[in-house]
């Protein structure tokens, strides 16, 4: 007997029941929706959630220059800011002015967390940016460039004028 003739002379043959076809119908339907899912938002921040506010760099006298902004997380995370760098100098750092023993000085502050919604404010007397190693003067009317590197966002680009004290 051939294989055909067995299924053919089958006896009890098992109907398809509705229960079958909507097991089917179910996993047919959620394979679909799988491929039209919208992909999830990053969680990590974006250059557009940093606000920088109020920049201004002080006209430069030797081959060191300060610049002075508010930079603001405006993301859902923390994020640190590692480094800073700029063409218009050989280094960048954030430093911050104290008094010791009644002489103000100047402490570099290395890499700096900002929690969600948390501002950096940097101004004169304060919490500034050094430029050090300029390439050349910082003249009123000119600009520097600065790129924030963060550890999470990326890269932020800004452009700061040259002027004197606001």
């Amino acid at each position: 007997m051939s294989l055909f003739d067995l299924f053919a002379k089958r006896r009890h043959r098992q109907p398809v029941t509705g229960f079958c076809l909507a097991l089917i119908g179910a996993s047919l339907l959620a394979s679909l929706s799988a491929c039209n899912r919208t992909p999830t938002a990053p969680t990590t921040p974006s250059a557009q959630e940093w606000e920088i506010e109020g920049g201004w760099a002080r006209p430069s006298q030797g081959t060191m220059g300060a610049v002075y902004f508010t930079l603001t997380n405006h993301s859902n995370s923390e994020d640190r800011l590692i480094e800073i760098q700029s063409p218009n100098a050989e280094a960048a750092e954030i430093h911050q002015t104290i008094e010791e023993n009644g002489i103000m000085r100047m402490r570099p502050m290395g890499e700096i967390t900002l929690a969600p919604e948390e501002r950096l404010q940097m101004a004169p007397r304060g919490t500034h940016l050094m430029l050090i190693g300029l390439k050349g003067p910082l003249q009123p009317g000119k600009t520097v460039q600065l790129t924030l590197i963060f550890e999470q966002s990326p890269p932020v680009e800004i452009t700061i004028p040259v002027k004197n004290a606001p």
